[in-house]
Parts: C-alpha cells; structure tokens; sequence
C-alpha cells in the first residue's frame, strides 16, 4: 500500500510539473536552469576552496569543483540550455517507466483490464518516444508539447497503479 501511494504522490508531481510546462514553459525552465546554476557555483566555490584549503596538493578534486563551478555559470548565463535538453531527458525516463509498467502488465495477462493496461503503457512508450524526437519535430513548440505530454502520461501512470495490483513482492 505504501508503495502505491508513493508512486501516485509521483504521478501527481509529474501531472503538476507537466501543468506548469504547459502554461508557463519558458519561464518554469529558466527559473530553474537559473537556481540550478546559482547552486552549482556555489557548490563549486564553496567545496574548491575548502580543497583547496585543506588538499593544495589534490589537483583532481579542484579541478573537477573548477568544472561544477562553470557549469553553474553558463546555465546562470544561457538558462534555455536545459530547455533544449529536458525533452529528451523526460522522454528517457517516461519510455523506461512505461515498458516497466508493460512488463508489469504483460506479467498479468489473466487480469480482466489487461487490454486497457497494455493500451496505456505503448501509449506512454510512443508518449516518450515523441518526446525524445519533440526537439527535432516541433522546436518552436517542445515544451507546452513536453507538459502536455506530462499530463498525459501522469495520468495514465495513475490510472495503471489504481486497476493494477502490485505483484512485485
């Protein structure tokens, strides 16, 4: 029972991140391209000095804090990076979700839902797999289609944890 609340309280971040997308997509991105970046230069300063500080010798540990600290300000600098990059990061993940939940429900073919199950989980596969291809389709209009897409497969998620049952145990 935890186990399925967990994956709905889940779903219901992902459906709100999804709304957010839709209706405000440019600036939810670059908010948090921006806090991102703030906290990774921060990281970087903080833990480089303390190397450099407590390890001057260790040039592999200030370097890599050098790195983080440049990431940070190139994302404070050109925050719609991660727009570019976050459908194919959420298709990754929506695909790999959805053939999980196939697998669940292929383990259960005697269920009465069955069909509507296996409807779900290829349409969350396809859902995905349209957003890793979004970037290259429709750049103009990726992330309404992203949030969108959220929407979507949040839904289909909750709908697949309510009718299935959790056999995995």
């Amino acid at each position: 029972m935890k186990d399925k609340f967990s994956k709905i309280l889940l779903s219901l971040g992902t459906l709100v991140i999804g709304i957010c997308l839709l209706l405000w997509a440019d600036k939810v991105t670059t908010t948090a391209a921006m806090l991102f970046g703030i906290c990774l230069l921060l990281y970087g300063l903080v833990n480089g000095l303390t190397v450099y500080k407590k390890e001057p010798n260790n040039t592999g540990k200030l370097i890599c804090q050098i790195l983080i600290g440049i990431v940070g300000i190139v994302l404070i600098i050109k925050p719609n990076i991660i727009s570019e990059i976050i459908s194919f990061v959420i298709g990754i993940y929506i695909m790999f979700s959805s053939l999980v939940s196939l697998k669940s429900v292929l383990d259960n073919k005697s269920s009465k839902k069955y069909k509507m199950g296996l409807i779900l989980s290829v349409s969350g596969i396809v859902i995905g797999f349209l957003c890793i291809l979004g970037k290259l389709l429709i750049p103009n209009l990726i992330l309404r289609f992203l949030g969108a897409a959220l929407i979507i497969y949040s839904l289909i998620a909750i709908i697949n944890i309510v009718i299935f049952p959790n056999k995995s145990k």
